[in-house]
């Protein structure tokens, strides 16, 4: 359907509701055709009916609001096709972009989060960082707003699994498909540490593949670097979380590096890193245990890897890797 027959259709229903009458459509009409004859940019009946004080932007928005759901558009311009998956925070669609006929992937915060500015503002967030970064390792963003009450954040359509759920069908990865991926996580992580940006989150779940390639997703809890929260409050998932984040610490580039061994770890062995009963349990091994060595438990795997991982689980950030791009070194001769 096209936008004027989209026009018609608001039109005609606002008449049916008495809030315009014709004869004022005629005369918004009339001064649209005036427009044209003069040379004049071409305006719209809605921006006219809006100007001459006929129809306020509000009932305009809730008539639009009103069309969207009869053509099966809850979010105007998309059609959602199926869930994807539930979160925290939200569910995630797959919808069809009615204006490119592309699909895509959206986000829409659950309704009751709408009312926590602090959550709606960590959702905008997600959406404007995305906005910032543009990486094959990452996940496109493409929209964001509000409609009909949903909070709702457009981004690229993946199709292929996350690594958690790969992992948790098929168990460890071979060490040529892990060092791949990690190589191509440390990729996306160095785009955003040039942008002086930290994921906070990088995790199996958080990692989708779709033919060969690794995308890094869900930056939901993304910080500037010198603007995280110090509260001591811990953000993050307790099985790939660095150790200066579960101390509520100021974190940097470094323990996303840290969150990245444990996910390769856990790519490599099919387990993560440390384990528990209680997520307290786990945080404590973070901060206290020694870094595991993949090879104890896959003796197959090269020395190289072994260091390599250990060296990102390196309690101390400074005896860690200092950037992704000393990492991609060695992941390269690995």
């Amino acid at each position: 359907m096209s936008s004027d027959e989209h026009e018609s259709n608001i039109v005609a229903r606002a008449i049916e509701k008495a809030l315009i009458t014709q004869a004022q459509v005629d005369e918004c009409e009339g001064i649209i055709e005036k427009l044209v004859e003069m040379g004049l940019r071409r305006r719209t009946l809605a921006e006219i009916l809006d100007e001459k004080g006929y129809l306020k932007q509000a009932d305009l928005d809730r008539l639009r609001g009103e069309e969207a759901r009869a053509r099966g558009e809850v979010i105007p311009g998309y059609k959602l096709e199926k869930r994807l998956g539930r979160g925290s925070s939200g569910v995630v669609y797959t919808a069809r972009q009615v204006s490119l006929d592309r699909r895509v992937a959206i986000k829409v915060l659950y309704p009751e989060l709408s009312r926590d500015p602090q959550i709606v503002d960590r959702f905008l967030r997600e959406a404007k960082t995305v906005a910032t970064l543009s990486h094959p390792n990452i996940v496109t963003g493409y929209d964001a707003g509000e409609a009909n009450g949903y909070h709702y954040f457009v981004m690229e359509y993946v199709d292929g699994p996350t690594v958690a759920a790969v992992l948790s069908r098929g168990g460890a990865m071979s060490a040529e498909r892990a060092i791949r991926i990690a190589t191509q996580v440390a990729r996306a992580l160095d785009h955003a540490h040039e942008h002086g940006l930290v994921h906070k989150d990088v995790k199996p779940d958080n990692i989708l593949l779709a033919d060969g390639v690794a995308k890094l997703c869900d930056l939901g809890l993304v910080c500037e670097v010198g603007r995280e929260r110090t509260d001591g409050s811990v953000a993050g998932t307790p099985h790939y979380i660095s150790p200066e984040t579960a101390r509520g610490q100021t974190v940097d580039i470094r323990s996303d590096l840290y969150s990245l061994g444990a996910t390769a770890y856990a790519c490599l062995t099919g387990e993560p890193p440390f384990d528990g009963s209680t997520s307290a349990a786990i945080l404590a091994k973070h901060i206290r245990d020694p870094a595991p060595n993949p090879c104890d438990v896959m003796p197959e795997l090269s020395a190289d890897v072994g260091r390599i991982v250990q060296r990102l689980l390196a309690k101390d950030p400074s005896a860690r890797y200092q950037t992704p791009r000393a990492l991609l070194r060695d992941l390269d001769r690995a």
